[in-house]
């Protein structure tokens, strides 16, 4: 039964527009945010060429400032999930999985006699074909555009799997929230606020509270490093400890698990009229 609803879902998922969409948008934000960088120092060089605005000392302090921005500083600050195209990701996986529940596909199949675990289950790897091929589009799209306005990334090995351990694992646990949300609520309006604000919100609460982490033990950091949004923090400067590596890999695979069969449990108690 599973193989026969997740057939459907696949042909579904290829057959509209959504995950085309989804993969376009990835392109033009990954160039987007750094062809915004590039056109700021530009402006800045423009202005100094205006000898009553060039001689201000906050525009000497600013132009100073993106004198230090390269291929590896505007790359990695592109990356962070609470903004930009990880906020689209998301509002696009809780809208498709709350427009099959309003438009009564999910209720016919549950009268045709599918599982509603099945059902779930299929609209959860349909989700990761969305998110995951995005992800990484998004993040080759940025790298591209960074290397080609500001010169080499400096990435070695080791950054490179930071970077992919922690952007997988961050976006399986995103991934796994936006469909929870969409089959607790089944209303459009509530699953993009909650799917938007949230990460948008955990986010910068991290990111106050890990300025304060700065020289912690390591031991505090490891735990910490559970939290998703913490884990963005170290995919910001592509640099983790082996140690927080695994904490942050086994940690999400075990949330996003957590956010399934807890949906699961919902959506198989819960009336759909």
């Amino acid at each position: 039964m599973m193989k026969r609803i997740l057939k459907a879902d696949l042909f579904e998922l290829f057959k509209t527009s959504t995950v085309y969409v989804v993969c376009i948008v990835a392109v033009l934000l990954g160039f987007g945010l750094p062809a915004m960088y590039f056109g700021i120092i530009k402006m800045f060089e423009m202005l100094t060429q205006i000898e009553e605005i060039g001689s201000d000392p906050s525009i000497q302090s600013a132009i100073e400032m993106l004198k230090a921005l390269n291929g590896k500083t505007v790359f990695l600050s592109s990356l962070p999930f609470s903004q930009g195209f990880g906020i689209v990701m998301t509002a696009m996986v809780g809208a498709k999985s709350v427009r099959q529940i309003t438009n009564g596909i999910v209720r016919n199949e549950i009268i045709a006699g599918i599982p509603r675990r099945d059902i779930y289950l299929s609209r959860s790897v349909t989700s990761l074909l969305i998110s995951m091929p995005s992800m990484i589009i998004y993040t080759c799209s940025t790298a591209l555009a960074s290397y080609l306005m500001f010169g080499d990334l400096g990435l070695d090995s080791r950054n490179i799997a930071v970077i992919a351990v922690l952007s997988i694992g961050i976006y399986l646990v995103y991934t796994a929230f936006p469909v929870l949300i969409a089959f607790l609520t089944r209303s459009l309006p509530l699953t993009l606020i909650i799917t938007i604000l949230f990460p948008m919100v955990i986010q910068g609460i991290v990111s106050v509270a890990g300025a304060a982490l700065i020289n912690a033990p390591d031991w505090l950091i490891n735990a910490f490093a559970i939290l998703p949004s913490f884990q963005i923090l170290g995919l910001q400067s592509a640099s983790a400890t082996d140690a927080m590596l695994t904490v942050a890999a086994v940690s999400d695979v075990i949330l996003a698990a957590l956010f399934t069969v807890f949906g699961i449990l919902k959506f198989c108690k819960a009336d759909l009229k």
